[in-house]
Protein backbone atom coordinates (compact mmCIF):
# COMPACT_ATOMS: atom_id res chain seq x y z
CA UNK A 1 0.00 0.00 0.00
CA UNK A 2 1.33 3.41 -0.96
CA UNK A 3 1.81 5.71 2.00
CA UNK A 4 2.22 9.45 1.73
CA UNK A 5 5.65 10.75 2.72
CA UNK A 6 5.16 13.88 4.76
CA UNK A 7 8.19 15.81 3.54
CA UNK A 8 7.26 15.25 -0.07
CA UNK A 9 4.22 17.48 -0.54
CA UNK A 10 3.22 20.22 1.89
CA UNK A 11 -0.03 20.88 0.05
CA UNK A 12 -1.51 17.43 0.43
CA UNK A 13 -2.99 17.55 3.91
CA UNK A 14 -6.28 17.40 2.08
CA UNK A 15 -9.49 15.44 2.42
CA UNK A 16 -12.12 16.37 -0.18
CA UNK A 17 -15.09 14.51 -1.66
CA UNK A 18 -15.37 14.61 -5.43
CA UNK A 19 -16.88 13.09 -8.53
CA UNK A 20 -16.72 9.44 -9.52
CA UNK A 21 -14.56 7.77 -12.12
CA UNK A 22 -16.42 8.78 -15.29
CA UNK A 23 -13.21 10.48 -16.45
CA UNK A 24 -10.66 11.20 -18.43
CA UNK A 25 -8.09 10.94 -21.25
CA UNK A 26 -7.18 7.79 -23.13
CA UNK A 27 -4.93 5.30 -21.32
CA UNK A 28 -1.27 5.53 -22.35
CA UNK A 29 1.62 4.14 -20.35
CA UNK A 30 3.87 7.05 -19.39
CA UNK A 31 6.41 5.51 -17.05
CA UNK A 32 8.63 8.58 -16.86
CA UNK A 33 6.44 11.45 -15.73
CA UNK A 34 6.78 13.79 -12.78
CA UNK A 35 3.19 13.04 -11.75
CA UNK A 36 1.33 9.97 -10.50
CA UNK A 37 -0.95 8.15 -12.93
CA UNK A 38 -4.08 6.27 -11.84
CA UNK A 39 -5.39 3.87 -14.50
CA UNK A 40 -9.09 3.03 -14.43
CA UNK A 41 -10.80 -0.13 -15.62
CA UNK A 42 -12.75 1.86 -18.24
CA UNK A 43 -9.43 2.63 -20.01
CA UNK A 44 -9.35 6.18 -18.68
CA UNK A 45 -6.67 7.70 -16.47
CA UNK A 46 -6.09 10.40 -13.86
CA UNK A 47 -2.87 12.37 -13.56
CA UNK A 48 -1.85 14.30 -10.48
CA UNK A 49 -0.61 13.54 -6.99
CA UNK A 50 -1.93 10.53 -5.08
CA UNK A 51 -2.64 11.67 -1.53
CA UNK A 52 -3.56 8.36 0.02
CA UNK A 53 -4.52 4.85 -1.02
CA UNK A 54 -6.58 2.91 1.50
CA UNK A 55 -8.60 -0.27 1.35
CA UNK A 56 -11.83 1.59 0.63
CA UNK A 57 -10.65 4.62 -1.32
CA UNK A 58 -7.89 6.36 -3.26
CA UNK A 59 -7.56 10.13 -3.19
CA UNK A 60 -5.74 12.06 -5.88
CA UNK A 61 -5.13 15.81 -6.26
CA UNK A 62 -5.56 16.99 -9.84
CA UNK A 63 -4.80 20.39 -11.35
CA UNK A 64 -7.96 21.94 -12.77
CA UNK A 65 -6.05 23.07 -15.87
CA UNK A 66 -5.30 19.46 -16.85
CA UNK A 67 -8.74 18.16 -15.93
CA UNK A 68 -10.44 20.83 -18.01
CA UNK A 69 -8.40 19.88 -21.09
CA UNK A 70 -9.20 16.19 -20.68
CA UNK A 71 -12.87 16.47 -19.81
CA UNK A 72 -14.42 19.92 -19.41
CA UNK A 73 -17.76 18.61 -18.13
CA UNK A 74 -16.06 16.49 -15.51
CA UNK A 75 -14.00 19.49 -14.43
CA UNK A 76 -17.08 21.69 -14.07
CA UNK A 77 -18.78 18.96 -12.04
CA UNK A 78 -15.78 18.55 -9.75
CA UNK A 79 -15.41 22.30 -9.22
CA UNK A 80 -19.10 22.77 -8.43
CA UNK A 81 -18.99 19.93 -5.93
CA UNK A 82 -15.86 21.42 -4.33
CA UNK A 83 -17.53 24.84 -4.03
CA UNK A 84 -20.56 23.35 -2.29
CA UNK A 85 -18.34 21.38 0.05
CA UNK A 86 -16.30 24.51 0.81
CA UNK A 87 -19.41 26.52 1.73
CA UNK A 88 -20.62 23.76 4.04
CA UNK A 89 -17.15 23.51 5.59
CA UNK A 90 -17.16 27.22 6.42
CA UNK A 91 -20.52 26.98 8.20
CA UNK A 92 -19.31 24.01 10.24
CA UNK A 93 -16.09 25.82 11.11
CA UNK A 94 -18.02 28.90 12.24
CA UNK A 95 -20.10 26.77 14.61
CA UNK A 96 -16.97 25.13 16.02
CA UNK A 97 -15.22 28.45 16.61
CA UNK A 98 -18.27 29.95 18.32
CA UNK A 99 -18.49 26.90 20.56
CA UNK A 100 -14.86 27.34 21.61
CA UNK A 101 -15.27 31.07 22.23
CA UNK A 102 -18.36 30.45 24.37
CA UNK A 103 -16.48 27.82 26.38
CA UNK A 104 -13.58 30.24 26.87
CA UNK A 105 -15.94 32.97 28.07
CA UNK A 106 -17.34 30.62 30.72
CA UNK A 107 -13.85 29.43 31.77
CA UNK A 108 -12.35 32.87 32.48
CA UNK A 109 -10.18 32.67 35.58
CA UNK A 110 -10.25 28.86 35.59
CA UNK A 111 -7.44 26.41 34.67
CA UNK A 112 -9.32 25.38 31.53
CA UNK A 113 -9.24 28.93 30.12
CA UNK A 114 -7.18 29.49 26.97
CA UNK A 115 -4.57 32.20 26.74
CA UNK A 116 -4.87 35.48 24.87
CA UNK A 117 -3.00 34.40 21.71
CA UNK A 118 -5.29 31.41 21.20
CA UNK A 119 -8.42 33.49 21.85
CA UNK A 120 -7.22 36.24 19.47
CA UNK A 121 -6.58 33.67 16.71
CA UNK A 122 -10.09 32.26 17.08
CA UNK A 123 -11.59 35.73 16.91
CA UNK A 124 -9.72 36.65 13.72
CA UNK A 125 -10.70 33.37 12.10
CA UNK A 126 -14.35 33.94 12.97
CA UNK A 127 -14.17 37.38 11.35
CA UNK A 128 -12.63 35.86 8.23
CA UNK A 129 -15.27 33.15 7.93
CA UNK A 130 -18.12 35.63 8.43
CA UNK A 131 -16.71 37.88 5.69
CA UNK A 132 -16.35 34.98 3.26
CA UNK A 133 -19.88 33.75 3.94
CA UNK A 134 -21.37 37.22 3.52
CA UNK A 135 -19.44 37.99 0.33
CA UNK A 136 -18.53 34.76 -1.50
CA UNK A 137 -15.66 35.13 -3.96
CA UNK A 138 -14.92 33.07 -7.05
CA UNK A 139 -11.52 32.04 -5.73
CA UNK A 140 -9.15 30.59 -8.36
CA UNK A 141 -8.14 27.41 -6.54
CA UNK A 142 -5.62 25.39 -8.52
CA UNK A 143 -6.61 21.84 -7.52
CA UNK A 144 -9.58 19.56 -7.03
CA UNK A 145 -9.39 16.21 -5.28
CA UNK A 146 -11.09 13.09 -6.53
CA UNK A 147 -12.03 10.09 -4.41
CA UNK A 148 -11.85 6.84 -6.35
CA UNK A 149 -13.30 3.49 -5.30
CA UNK A 150 -11.00 0.43 -5.61
CA UNK A 151 -13.52 -1.39 -7.79
CA UNK A 152 -12.91 1.14 -10.58
CA UNK A 153 -9.10 0.94 -10.43
CA UNK A 154 -6.87 -0.97 -12.81
CA UNK A 155 -3.45 0.04 -11.49
CA UNK A 156 -1.64 2.96 -9.89
CA UNK A 157 1.74 4.29 -11.00
CA UNK A 158 3.44 6.40 -8.32
CA UNK A 159 6.28 8.60 -9.57
CA UNK A 160 9.64 8.60 -7.80
CA UNK A 161 10.08 10.85 -4.77
CA UNK A 162 12.39 13.07 -6.79
CA UNK A 163 9.86 13.46 -9.60
CA UNK A 164 6.98 14.07 -7.20
CA UNK A 165 8.97 16.85 -5.58
CA UNK A 166 9.62 18.22 -9.06
CA UNK A 167 5.90 18.17 -9.81
CA UNK A 168 5.11 20.17 -6.67
CA UNK A 169 7.64 22.85 -7.59
CA UNK A 170 6.26 22.90 -11.14
CA UNK A 171 2.71 23.41 -9.87
CA UNK A 172 3.98 26.07 -7.50
CA UNK A 173 5.51 27.97 -10.44
CA UNK A 174 2.39 27.22 -12.54
CA UNK A 175 4.29 25.67 -15.43
CA UNK A 176 2.25 24.49 -18.39
CA UNK A 177 1.43 20.86 -19.22
CA UNK A 178 3.09 19.41 -16.11
CA UNK A 179 1.12 16.19 -16.45
CA UNK A 180 2.45 15.35 -19.93
CA UNK A 181 6.02 16.66 -19.97
CA UNK A 182 9.21 14.76 -19.23
CA UNK A 183 10.86 15.55 -15.89
CA UNK A 184 13.98 16.86 -17.66
CA UNK A 185 11.87 19.46 -19.45
CA UNK A 186 10.37 20.65 -16.17
CA UNK A 187 13.80 20.82 -14.55
CA UNK A 188 15.15 22.98 -17.38
CA UNK A 189 12.27 25.45 -17.13
CA UNK A 190 12.53 25.67 -13.35
CA UNK A 191 16.26 26.34 -13.64
CA UNK A 192 15.47 29.16 -16.08
CA UNK A 193 13.27 30.59 -13.32
CA UNK A 194 16.14 30.22 -10.81
CA UNK A 195 14.16 27.57 -8.88
CA UNK A 196 15.96 24.61 -7.30
CA UNK A 197 13.50 21.66 -7.44
CA UNK A 198 15.61 19.58 -5.05
CA UNK A 199 14.73 21.80 -2.11
CA UNK A 200 11.92 21.00 0.33
CA UNK A 201 8.64 21.50 -1.59
CA UNK A 202 6.61 24.63 -0.89
CA UNK A 203 3.24 24.68 0.88
CA UNK A 204 0.42 24.77 -1.66
CA UNK A 205 -2.42 24.19 0.79
CA UNK A 206 -3.99 27.58 0.01
CA UNK A 207 -4.61 26.36 -3.55
CA UNK A 208 -7.20 23.77 -2.44
CA UNK A 209 -10.87 24.29 -1.73
CA UNK A 210 -11.57 24.25 2.02
CA UNK A 211 -13.07 20.97 3.20
CA UNK A 212 -15.37 19.96 6.02
CA UNK A 213 -13.42 17.98 8.57
CA UNK A 214 -14.60 15.10 10.73
CA UNK A 215 -14.61 15.42 14.51
CA UNK A 216 -11.39 13.40 14.60
CA UNK A 217 -9.70 15.79 12.17
CA UNK A 218 -10.98 18.84 14.04
CA UNK A 219 -9.66 17.42 17.31
CA UNK A 220 -6.20 17.06 15.77
CA UNK A 221 -6.30 20.57 14.30
CA UNK A 222 -7.34 22.03 17.64
CA UNK A 223 -4.53 20.13 19.38
CA UNK A 224 -1.96 21.48 16.92
CA UNK A 225 -3.14 25.07 17.36
CA UNK A 226 -3.31 24.67 21.14
CA UNK A 227 0.26 23.36 21.24
CA UNK A 228 1.45 26.25 19.07
CA UNK A 229 -0.47 29.11 20.67
CA UNK A 230 -1.68 28.00 24.10
CA UNK A 231 0.01 25.33 26.22
CA UNK A 232 2.76 23.21 24.61
CA UNK A 233 3.33 19.76 26.13
CA UNK A 234 6.65 18.03 25.35
CA UNK A 235 8.33 14.80 26.42
CA UNK A 236 11.89 13.68 25.70
CA UNK A 237 13.76 10.52 26.54
CA UNK A 238 15.45 7.31 25.49
CA UNK A 239 13.89 3.87 25.34
CA UNK A 240 10.75 3.76 27.46
CA UNK A 241 11.95 6.54 29.80
CA UNK A 242 10.19 9.76 28.81
CA UNK A 243 10.37 12.98 30.82
CA UNK A 244 8.35 16.18 30.67
CA UNK A 245 10.56 19.04 29.43
CA UNK A 246 10.37 22.75 28.81
CA UNK A 247 9.31 22.97 25.17
CA UNK A 248 11.21 26.24 24.77
CA UNK A 249 14.47 24.36 25.38
CA UNK A 250 15.43 23.20 21.90
CA UNK A 251 18.33 21.08 23.14
CA UNK A 252 18.30 18.11 25.53
CA UNK A 253 19.99 18.34 28.92
CA UNK A 254 23.59 17.39 28.13
CA UNK A 255 24.36 15.68 31.41
CA UNK A 256 21.28 13.45 31.19
CA UNK A 257 21.78 12.92 27.46
CA UNK A 258 25.40 11.82 27.75
CA UNK A 259 24.56 9.34 30.49
CA UNK A 260 21.69 7.87 28.50
CA UNK A 261 23.72 7.62 25.31
CA UNK A 262 26.69 5.93 26.92
CA UNK A 263 24.49 3.45 28.74
CA UNK A 264 22.69 2.78 25.46
CA UNK A 265 26.01 2.26 23.65
CA UNK A 266 27.33 -0.20 26.22
CA UNK A 267 24.05 -2.16 26.33
CA UNK A 268 23.89 -2.34 22.56
CA UNK A 269 27.47 -3.52 22.28
CA UNK A 270 27.12 -6.17 25.00
CA UNK A 271 23.93 -7.53 23.51
CA UNK A 272 25.57 -7.77 20.09
CA UNK A 273 28.65 -9.54 21.45
CA UNK A 274 26.73 -12.00 23.63
CA UNK A 275 23.82 -12.54 21.25
CA UNK A 276 21.32 -11.67 23.97
CA UNK A 277 19.78 -8.69 22.23
CA UNK A 278 16.13 -8.83 21.25
CA UNK A 279 15.35 -8.89 17.58
CA UNK A 280 13.52 -5.71 16.53
CA UNK A 281 9.80 -6.26 16.06
CA UNK A 282 7.61 -4.69 13.43
CA UNK A 283 5.41 -2.61 15.72
CA UNK A 284 3.20 0.24 14.71
CA UNK A 285 4.43 3.58 15.94
CA UNK A 286 1.50 3.72 18.38
CA UNK A 287 2.70 0.48 19.99
CA UNK A 288 6.31 1.55 20.48
CA UNK A 289 7.54 1.72 24.08
CA UNK A 290 8.41 5.42 24.00
CA UNK A 291 5.01 6.42 22.64
CA UNK A 292 3.25 4.29 25.25
CA UNK A 293 5.36 5.85 28.01
CA UNK A 294 4.58 9.37 26.82
CA UNK A 295 0.86 8.58 26.57
CA UNK A 296 0.87 7.28 30.13
CA UNK A 297 2.46 10.48 31.42
CA UNK A 298 0.14 12.68 29.35
CA UNK A 299 -2.93 10.92 30.72
CA UNK A 300 -1.73 11.39 34.29
CA UNK A 301 -1.39 15.11 33.51
CA UNK A 302 -4.84 15.06 31.87
CA UNK A 303 -3.25 16.49 28.73
CA UNK A 304 -5.12 16.02 25.45
CA UNK A 305 -2.10 16.39 23.17
CA UNK A 306 1.69 16.26 23.29
CA UNK A 307 4.91 16.01 21.32
CA UNK A 308 7.28 13.18 22.23
CA UNK A 309 10.93 12.88 21.15
CA UNK A 310 12.92 9.67 21.50
CA UNK A 311 16.71 9.32 21.20
CA UNK A 312 18.49 6.08 20.35
CA UNK A 313 22.08 5.30 19.41
CA UNK A 314 23.33 2.26 17.48
CA UNK A 315 27.01 2.07 18.40
CA UNK A 316 27.80 -0.67 15.89
CA UNK A 317 26.08 1.11 13.01
CA UNK A 318 27.58 4.40 14.19
CA UNK A 319 24.32 6.32 14.05
CA UNK A 320 22.11 8.36 16.32
CA UNK A 321 18.39 8.59 15.61
CA UNK A 322 15.84 11.07 16.89
CA UNK A 323 12.21 10.05 16.50
CA UNK A 324 9.59 12.70 17.17
CA UNK A 325 5.80 12.53 17.05
CA UNK A 326 2.78 14.69 17.85
CA UNK A 327 -0.33 12.98 19.25
CA UNK A 328 -3.87 14.11 19.97
CA UNK A 329 -6.48 12.48 22.21
CA UNK A 330 -9.80 11.73 20.52
CA UNK A 331 -13.19 11.81 22.21
CA UNK A 332 -13.19 7.99 22.03
CA UNK A 333 -10.14 7.91 24.32
CA UNK A 334 -7.84 6.81 21.49
CA UNK A 335 -4.60 8.65 20.81
CA UNK A 336 -3.86 9.39 17.15
CA UNK A 337 -0.51 10.36 15.66
CA UNK A 338 -0.86 13.57 13.66
CA UNK A 339 2.81 13.99 12.77
CA UNK A 340 5.98 11.91 12.87
CA UNK A 341 9.55 12.42 11.70
CA UNK A 342 12.79 10.49 12.14
CA UNK A 343 16.20 12.10 11.75
CA UNK A 344 19.36 9.95 11.51
CA UNK A 345 22.89 11.31 11.92
CA UNK A 346 26.24 9.51 11.56
CA UNK A 347 28.61 9.70 14.52
CA UNK A 348 31.59 9.75 12.18
CA UNK A 349 30.27 12.71 10.20
CA UNK A 350 30.07 15.12 13.13
CA UNK A 351 32.18 18.23 12.61
CA UNK A 352 34.87 19.21 15.06
CA UNK A 353 33.26 22.54 15.96
CA UNK A 354 30.12 20.73 17.18
CA UNK A 355 32.24 18.32 19.22
CA UNK A 356 34.27 21.20 20.68
CA UNK A 357 31.10 22.99 21.80
CA UNK A 358 30.00 19.90 23.70
CA UNK A 359 33.43 19.47 25.31
CA UNK A 360 33.26 23.05 26.59
CA UNK A 361 29.96 22.43 28.36
CA UNK A 362 30.45 22.32 32.17
CA UNK A 363 28.21 19.25 32.49
CA UNK A 364 30.30 17.32 29.99
CA UNK A 365 33.53 18.41 31.66
CA UNK A 366 32.19 16.97 34.90
CA UNK A 367 31.45 13.65 33.16
CA UNK A 368 34.94 13.71 31.64
CA UNK A 369 36.46 14.07 35.10
CA UNK A 370 34.38 11.17 36.37
CA UNK A 371 35.64 9.00 33.50
CA UNK A 372 39.24 9.92 34.24
CA UNK A 373 38.78 9.15 37.94
CA UNK A 374 37.23 5.78 37.11
CA UNK A 375 40.02 5.02 34.61
CA UNK A 376 37.61 4.57 31.72
CA UNK A 377 39.11 4.62 28.25
CA UNK A 378 38.99 8.03 26.53
CA UNK A 379 37.80 6.29 23.37
CA UNK A 380 34.53 5.48 25.13
CA UNK A 381 34.08 9.11 26.10
CA UNK A 382 34.94 10.24 22.57
CA UNK A 383 32.29 7.92 21.18
CA UNK A 384 29.81 9.33 23.68
CA UNK A 385 30.71 12.90 22.68
CA UNK A 386 30.21 12.08 19.02
CA UNK A 387 26.89 10.43 19.86
CA UNK A 388 25.88 13.57 21.71
CA UNK A 389 26.83 15.78 18.76
CA UNK A 390 24.98 13.50 16.33
CA UNK A 391 21.91 13.44 18.57
CA UNK A 392 21.83 17.21 18.89
CA UNK A 393 22.18 17.57 15.11
CA UNK A 394 19.35 15.06 14.56
CA UNK A 395 17.16 16.82 17.11
CA UNK A 396 17.78 20.15 15.41
CA UNK A 397 16.44 18.67 12.16
CA UNK A 398 13.42 17.15 13.95
CA UNK A 399 12.69 20.44 15.73
CA UNK A 400 12.82 22.33 12.44
CA UNK A 401 10.44 19.92 10.73
CA UNK A 402 8.04 20.03 13.66
CA UNK A 403 8.03 23.83 13.69
CA UNK A 404 7.26 23.87 9.97
CA UNK A 405 4.39 21.46 10.61
CA UNK A 406 2.97 23.62 13.43
CA UNK A 407 3.38 26.87 11.50
CA UNK A 408 1.31 25.56 8.59
CA UNK A 409 -1.70 25.22 10.89
CA UNK A 410 -1.32 28.62 12.55
CA UNK A 411 -2.21 30.49 9.37
CA UNK A 412 -5.83 29.39 9.16
CA UNK A 413 -8.36 27.00 10.65
CA UNK A 414 -9.41 25.99 7.13
CA UNK A 415 -6.08 24.94 5.64
CA UNK A 416 -4.23 22.70 5.32
CA UNK A 417 -6.68 19.84 5.87
CA UNK A 418 -5.66 17.13 8.33
CA UNK A 419 -4.61 13.61 7.38
CA UNK A 420 -2.94 11.07 9.62
CA UNK A 421 -2.00 7.41 9.45
CA UNK A 422 -0.16 4.72 11.42
CA UNK A 423 3.39 3.86 10.38
CA UNK A 424 5.81 1.04 10.99
CA UNK A 425 8.89 1.86 13.03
Amino acid sequence: MFRLKIVCFALVWAFVAAVGSCLLGQSRDHARLAVDVVYLKNQKQLRGFVLSQKMDELQIAIAKSWLEKEDRDACLQAVEFAKQSAAKAKLTLKERIQKLLNADAQAVGQPAARNGAFHFFLGKELERIDAELENPQNEPYQFVILKIKPATLSRVNIASDQNRKLAVWSWHERLADIETRKPSSLVDELKDKKVDPTRVPPDLSDRFYPTEESEEQWTIRLAIVSHGLDKPVEFQGSGDVMLLVDSKDQQPDLSSLMGQLMQSQMSSLLEELTGTGKKPSRKTLEDSDWIKSAISKAEKMKASYFRATNVRTDVLAGTSTVDSAFLALQATGKWTIAWHAASVQSLADQKQDAISRILEDPQVKAIQEQFETAGINNATLDQGIRAGAATMAAQKVANSEFQEFIDRYLKSLSQPPVLWSSKKQ
